[in-house]
């Protein structure tokens, strides 16, 4: 029995002996299994994936997963179930040092946020990683199996965690590797890599750069020494110090001559780095390149140059000396020192000027003190090159001292010695510096025409580079043969007259484009011509554009106010026609009746004037602006409310209040036209279909601060003027604020598709014009007040306003007409008839031709037989103007008078002594007609007295 017993206890012993092995096995398994992993494999990611299976394999689990620290979470970075890679998972997997242990994750409250696939697991070992800079994770091993890990496989667990530790830092360290690889291989600099481990350290890697710079392939280069590719003595500089960094395995920067494989020579600026192994020895030597040649070139011809400006200068008879920003000596020419040394004070390259100044003049008596508080002001006034200056050296040579500030914060002082020297010469000097600079170009020709000269403008302007392009090419080169005609004739006349001749002309640049140009040409004797030329081109197509664009805001403005008024003329033209009909039939009847047709007559008459006076008011309206007149604003405010009137439904009651006495303005009668049917208009609209109230008041002259008037939105008031105060008020519904600032902008309507939006900006381009302003007081509900402030002539604001018919104007010579003769001229045979009637009246004997063929015969047959012409415009064959003309050649003392229903104005009305509007008053016609015979008779003619 004992020795049953103890044959039971050696057999148990046996066997956990043998699993001891089994186990001690199993781990030598699985570590030689991950050491064979990490070791045997080319790519360290490969390598991480396999060491977890191989892990997996070794703990019989269901997952292993490798887990880094982010934050404040945790991420799977590895997982032999690749499905969890980049998973996020609870940071309290990341607790704990060493291999922890978790028999049941049941009992964990974190365990519910691990991922889906892996909440199921009921037991997990895991083990903490030390990685690279400062980094840490886990390796954790998972299986559904509660208390899955024993002992055995926390021991093997916690070996292998070594090795994956360093499976992810070779991880890392390939792909920085990988990274800097690319970085160099895709370099635009040129990279060559020596084996510094090798006495010839030959060339073991070269990227595409280096075979671009060299023109040597890879396979001509690998394997051997570089020195190959330099072109420098062997005893020079720069190759013995290459040599020494080479021998000791230092780094360094030099500048060498290189060859490339076509033989060809560059500069090349070669930066030598050691790199260490991990024994800290140098394994590697790299080497980067740079062609330089071209830099190199600049700084030779940059040596070259100031080599000879150093030797420019050191010759020159004028002293130069050349300060750097912080008032230090960077140049001093032999004759500056001969002007400014004395003893020990020495003008070299770094001293202070401050110091040397101060030193010269402690030398020449001045008190220390005294010495350096002038030096320092003197050092001010070179840097700022606040003047030129004369100064008085000690031995009694005078200079001309010019300091000028440098762009690089230096200056440069300049000193002439003009003892024996005119001083004008040197005031020319600088007088032609100033011309050089100016805006305006300025060119001098000798005395045949050809340039000696012309400034930086004059070439910019006609597109030359440099004088040398110009110079000695004659005057005509820059103009149209066309235009080089107008000079030699025009201006070439009036220079040898009077020495000058100012124009604008046309001129061509060397490319060919025009160039507007206003010239003043001088004549100089004995010298040539001076030419000061200035570019209009910008200003003349500003002011043509502001002219296109006045032209068609004022053309589509009197389209509107045409439109809109129509309506009201028609009307009151058929009211008129009405009177006259009317008051034929009563005419007639009170004929018949023996009774005194008169007061019909009379009725007939004013009917007539007033159509007349509605077809000037339309074509005010759609006449072009004119020329300004002195007119009394009143007046002229009056005929344009009574248009208005044609236009306004009489449920708005239009009112207009005048001053008592006339306001004298100089204006063009259509801008007061313009502004009072606009701002009548848009009154009228903004009471739309509501009965309202429309007044209209001018107010007598004033000063604008002094009657505290409402301050202006469009121009300004100028507080010294006087102006008229024009209102236009409304009772309509008014304005927002944010309509009231836009108001006034072109094509901004708030009436939808029935308006333009150009109203108010046709108001706001007169009263722009004319100088004057515009308010605007406007509240909802309350409507709205535009006031125009026009300014008044100081000249005219107290001359009485002449007005044609006005009574107490001195009678015409009426009489003079009696026993006249005049030709009456109309294409319409009942107009011509009843002028005829009117000028028979007046004891005037009249023949009428509906021909102006006709006319211009009788006058051809007996010229001296006629003491008159009245011509129509408009007429067939030939127009008034023409009919004019051809009279004048016959008769040039004729007095001619044009009868016109349209209004004539410039060129057209130049060769008659007068104009009478259609429809005719008797009294102006005959008026008109007595005061061009009287003229006539007197010695004058229009053309004359218009000259």
């Amino acid at each position: 029995m004992v020795g049953d017993e103890a044959l039971r206890e050696a057999l148990v012993e046996l066997k956990m002996l043998r699993e001891r092995e089994a186990e001690a096995l199993r781990a030598s398994n699985a570590i030689v299994d991950g050491l064979s992993v990490v070791a045997g494999s080319d790519r360290p990611h490969d390598a991480l994936a396999r060491l977890l299976a191989s892990v997996q394999k070794s703990l019989d689990c269901t997952h292993v997963v490798l887990v880094k620290g982010d934050g404040d979470h945790a991420l799977v970075e590895q997982a032999v179930d690749t499905a969890l890679i980049g998973r996020a998972m609870p940071a309290d997997v990341l607790t704990g040092r060493g291999v922890r242990r978790i028999t049941d994750t049941a009992a964990l409250a974190w365990w519910g946020e691990m991922p889906e696939s892996l909440v199921r697991m009921r037991a997990a070992l895991s083990a903490r990683l030390r990685l690279q800079d400062g980094e840490f994770g886990v390796i954790m091993a998972l299986s559904e199996e509660p208390a899955k890990f024993g002992l055995d496989c926390k021991r093997l667990l916690s070996r292998l965690a070594d090795l994956a530790a360093q499976a992810i830092r070779t991880l890392s360290l390939s792909e920085r590797n990988r990274l800097l690889a690319g970085v160099i291989d895709g370099s635009s600099a040129s990279f060559a890599i020596a084996d510094a481990r090798v006495s010839e350290m030959p060339l073991f890697y070269v990227n595409d750069a280096f075979v671009a710079l060299s023109g040597f392939q890879r396979a001509e280069v690998l394997g051997r020494n570089c020195r190959f590719l330099s072109d420098e003595p062997p005893d020079s500089v720069e190759r013995t110090r290459l040599r020494e960094a080479v021998r000791e395995r230092h780094g360094g920067s030099f500048l060498l001559r290189n060859r490339r494989r076509d033989g060809s020579q560059f500069w090349n600026r070669l930066t030598l780095y050691p790199i260490l192994g991990a024994d800290g020895a140098v394994e590697q030597l790299v080497a980067t390149q740079v062609d330089v040649t071209a830099e190199r070139e600049a700084e030779a011809a940059r040596d070259e140059a100031r080599s000879r400006l150093v030797g420019a200068l050191s010759a020159t008879s004028e002293a130069f000396l050349l300060l750097d920003a912080a008032g230090r000596v960077v140049f001093s020419n032999r004759q500056f020192r001969d002007f400014f040394e004395v003893e020990d004070v020495v003008w070299a390259e770094g001293v202070r000027f401050e110091d040397a100044w101060c030193r010269r003049l402690e030398y020449l008596g001045t008190p220390r003190p005294h010495a350096r508080r002038h030096a320092r002001a003197r050092l001010v006034t070179v840097m700022s090159g606040s003047m030129n200056r004369e100064e008085r050296l000690p031995d009694g040579r005078i200079l001309l001292v010019n300091d000028r500030p440098l762009g690089d914060g230096g200056a440069v002082s300049i000193a002439t010695d003009v003892t024996s020297l005119k001083a004008t010469e040197r005031i020319l000097a600088q007088r032609a510096a100033a011309i050089d600079a100016t805006q305006d170009g300025i060119a001098v020709t000798d005395e045949e025409g050809r340039f000696v000269y012309m400034n930086a403008a004059h070439l910019t302007m006609f597109g030359y580079a440099c004088e040398d392009e110009i110079l000695g090419q004659p005057w005509q080169s820059l103009y149209e043969p066309s235009q080089a005609a107008v000079i030699e004739n025009v201006a070439v006349p009036v220079l040898q007259a009077e020495g000058t001749w100012r124009s604008e002309i046309t001129g061509r640049a060397r490319d060919g484009r025009p160039v507007e140009q206003e010239v003043s040409l001088t004549l100089l004797n004995g010298i040539g011509l001076v030419c000061v030329t200035r570019d209009i081109s910008e200003r003349q197509e500003n002011e043509r554009e502001r002219a296109r664009l006045r032209e068609r805001l004022n053309t589509a403005q009197r389209q509107e106010a045409v439109a809109q008024l129509a309506a009201g003329v028609a009307h009151d033209f058929n009211n008129l026609l009405s009177v006259v009909t009317s008051s034929v039939a009563l005419a007639e009847t009170a004929v018949a009746r023996g009774d005194d047709p008169a007061q019909h007559l009379a009725r007939i008459r004013a009917a007539g004037t007033e159509a007349g006076a509605l077809v000037s008011k339309m074509l005010d309206t759609g006449r072009k602006p004119g020329a300004r007149r002195k007119i009394d604003l009143g007046e002229t405010l009056r005929g344009a409310v009574e248009l208005l009137r044609a236009g306004v439904p009489k449920r708005v009651a239009l009112s207009l209040s005048l001053p008592d006495t006339p306001i004298a303005i100089s204006a063009d009668p259509a801008d007061v036209l313009q502004v009072v049917l606009n701002l009548g208009i848009n009154a009228r609209d903004a009471l739309g279909q509501n009965a309202g109230q429309i007044d209209v008041t001018l107010e007598t002259a004033g000063r604008i601060l002094a009657d505290g008037w409402v301050e202006a939105v469009i121009g300004e008031i100028d507080p010294e003027r006087r102006y008229a105060r024009l209102v236009v008020r409304d009772t309509g519904p008014g304005m927002s604020v944010d309509d009231q600032g836009e108001i006034f902008t072109p094509y901004y309507t708030t009436k939808g598709a029935e308006g333009t939006g150009l109203g108010l900006a046709v108001v706001t381009s007169v009263v722009r014009q004319i100088g004057g302003a515009l308010a605007l007081e406007s509240v909802l509900g309350k409507g709205s007040t535009f006031i125009v402030y026009w300014p008044l002539d100081e000249r005219t604001a107290t001359t009485a306003v002449q007005v044609r018919g006005q009574e107490g104007q001195p009678a015409s010579p009426r009489h003079i007409l009696t026993g006249a003769t005049v030709i009456v001229c109309d294409d319409v045979e009942r107009v011509a008839e009843g002028l005829a009637a009117i000028i028979e009246t007046a004891g005037a004997e009249a023949a009428v031709c509906t021909d102006p063929r006709d006319a211009l015969e009788a006058v051809r047959e007996d010229p001296a037989a006629w003491s008159l012409l009245l011509s129509d415009f408009d007429m067939p064959a030939l127009d008034g103007a023409a009919l004019a003309a051809a009279v004048r050649e016959i008769r040039p003392d004729l007095p001619i008078v044009l009868c016109t229903a349209l209004d004539r104005e410039g060129p057209q009305t130049a060769l008659f002594d007068a104009v009478v509007q259609k429809p005719v008053d008797p009294d102006r016609l005959l008026d008109a007609l007595a005061e061009a015979l009287a003229a006539r008779h007197a010695g004058g003619s229009a053309v004359e007295r218009r000259r």
